[in-house]
Protein backbone atom coordinates (compact mmCIF):
# COMPACT_ATOMS: atom_id res chain seq x y z
CA UNK A 1 0.00 0.00 0.00
CA UNK A 2 1.48 3.35 -1.02
CA UNK A 3 1.45 6.26 1.37
CA UNK A 4 0.94 9.72 -0.03
CA UNK A 5 3.28 12.24 1.49
CA UNK A 6 1.52 15.29 2.77
CA UNK A 7 4.35 17.62 1.96
CA UNK A 8 7.08 17.44 -0.62
CA UNK A 9 10.04 19.75 -1.05
CA UNK A 10 9.65 23.04 -2.85
CA UNK A 11 12.23 23.76 -5.55
CA UNK A 12 13.83 26.29 -3.19
CA UNK A 13 14.08 23.77 -0.34
CA UNK A 14 15.51 21.17 -2.71
CA UNK A 15 18.15 23.62 -3.89
CA UNK A 16 19.03 24.49 -0.29
CA UNK A 17 19.55 20.80 0.50
CA UNK A 18 21.70 20.30 -2.62
CA UNK A 19 23.94 23.20 -1.57
CA UNK A 20 24.16 21.88 1.99
CA UNK A 21 25.02 18.39 0.71
CA UNK A 22 27.65 19.71 -1.69
CA UNK A 23 29.38 21.93 0.87
CA UNK A 24 29.17 19.57 3.85
CA UNK A 25 32.36 17.68 4.67
CA UNK A 26 30.91 15.41 7.38
CA UNK A 27 29.86 12.01 6.04
CA UNK A 28 27.08 11.42 8.58
CA UNK A 29 25.57 14.84 7.92
CA UNK A 30 25.75 14.28 4.17
CA UNK A 31 23.83 11.03 4.64
CA UNK A 32 21.24 12.84 6.73
CA UNK A 33 20.83 15.58 4.12
CA UNK A 34 20.63 13.02 1.32
CA UNK A 35 17.96 11.00 3.12
CA UNK A 36 15.83 14.08 3.77
CA UNK A 37 16.17 15.28 0.20
CA UNK A 38 15.30 11.92 -1.29
CA UNK A 39 12.29 11.51 0.98
CA UNK A 40 11.12 15.04 0.17
CA UNK A 41 11.38 14.22 -3.53
CA UNK A 42 9.09 11.22 -3.08
CA UNK A 43 11.70 8.51 -3.46
CA UNK A 44 10.24 5.36 -1.85
CA UNK A 45 11.48 4.84 1.71
CA UNK A 46 12.67 1.31 0.95
CA UNK A 47 14.97 2.74 -1.75
CA UNK A 48 16.31 5.34 0.68
CA UNK A 49 16.99 2.67 3.30
CA UNK A 50 18.85 0.61 0.69
CA UNK A 51 20.94 3.61 -0.41
CA UNK A 52 21.76 4.96 3.04
CA UNK A 53 21.60 1.91 5.29
CA UNK A 54 19.34 3.85 7.65
CA UNK A 55 16.21 2.49 9.29
CA UNK A 56 12.87 3.77 8.05
CA UNK A 57 12.08 5.28 11.43
CA UNK A 58 15.24 7.42 11.37
CA UNK A 59 14.47 8.75 7.88
CA UNK A 60 10.95 9.70 8.89
CA UNK A 61 12.16 11.32 12.11
CA UNK A 62 14.79 13.39 10.29
CA UNK A 63 12.33 14.50 7.63
CA UNK A 64 9.80 15.51 10.29
CA UNK A 65 12.47 17.47 12.14
CA UNK A 66 13.51 19.18 8.90
CA UNK A 67 9.92 20.11 8.05
CA UNK A 68 9.26 21.49 11.54
CA UNK A 69 12.51 23.23 12.33
CA UNK A 70 14.45 23.59 9.10
CA UNK A 71 17.90 22.77 7.85
CA UNK A 72 19.75 24.37 10.73
CA UNK A 73 18.25 21.98 13.26
CA UNK A 74 18.89 19.00 11.03
CA UNK A 75 22.57 19.92 10.78
CA UNK A 76 23.13 20.75 14.44
CA UNK A 77 21.50 17.69 15.97
CA UNK A 78 24.31 15.35 16.89
CA UNK A 79 22.51 11.99 17.00
CA UNK A 80 19.30 10.47 15.67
Amino acid sequence: MANKRKQILTPEADKQLVVAFTTCKDGEMRTRIQAVRLYGNEVPVNEITNLTGLPRRTILRWYGRYRQQGLGDLLTTAKG
